[in-house]
């Protein structure tokens, strides 16, 4: 069979599954496998008509989005939800995944608590190997010297 008729195959297969409900046979053996593949976490991919056709002069972006099937790459990570829908979590480059399995979206985090007065900068990150992230924090001089004594006391 020709890599053709593969990529056919598998998009009608996907197509199928995507029509009939959740609990649909395709929907079954399609999905389960993939959720057993990947853990439950999957990269959004996209085929339509035309989700994208190409980067107006940037075909090396090009080539790197779509590939040979026609298949539009994200770059989204997605986990599948207990009722069987699929969540988008963040973008894949800017993720980690701890130890225990939980996933960190450093960028996301970085925004919080660079609203705090306390914080000028703040660098968030993580290894797969261990449970818990680690931040490197700028603290705001000047707001820290405005509210605190050299006794350590609030003025």
């Amino acid at each position: 069979m020709s890599e053709v008729d593969k990529n056919k195959l598998k998009r009608f297969l996907v197509e199928q599954a995507l029509l009939k409900d959740k609990s649909s046979l395709l929907s079954r053996i399609i999905f389960r496998k993939v959720k057993q593949i990947f853990g439950g976490e999957v990269t959004a991919m996209l085929s339509a008509s035309a989700p994208i056709s190409h980067y107006h002069d940037d075909e090396t972006k090009t080539r790197e989005t779509i590939d040979e099937a026609s298949w539009s790459h994200t770059d989204d990570v997605g986990e599948w939800t207990v009722n069987g829908t699929l969540q988008l979590i963040d973008c894949s480059k800017h993720i980690f995944k701890l130890n225990q399995g939980e996933y960190i979206a450093p960028e996301h985090l970085e925004d919080v608590y660079l609203h705090s007065r306390w914080i000028s900068q703040i660098f968030i990150d993580g290894c797969s190997t261990e449970a818990t992230v680690v931040a490197i924090v700028v603290p705001n001089e000047e707001y820290v010297r405005k509210n605190f004594t050299s006794t350590g006391t609030k003025e």
